[in-house]
């Protein structure tokens, strides 16, 4: 595991420290869940557009693939 100093507003780290304490869970935990859904949520639209783009040019695709 790796150590980290986040740097944060006032304003975000109160309402971290907040949203984890309604949780029930540390700030530090709270952030690595944000950060984990954050990353996954991009990771997850990013392999959906690359799926629309396939599909969207797919006989291009083809016609590069066998030239």
């Amino acid at each position: 595991m790796n150590v980290m100093t986040l740097r944060l507003p006032d304003e975000l780290h109160d309402a971290l420290r907040k949203q984890a304490a309604a949780e029930h869970v540390s700030a530090n935990e709270y952030a690595v869940r944000a950060l984990d859904a954050a990353l996954s949520s991009r990771r997850r639209l990013r392999d959906e557009l690359i799926d629309a783009i396939a599909v969207e040019h797919a006989e291009t695709f083809d016609r590069l693939a066998h030239k």
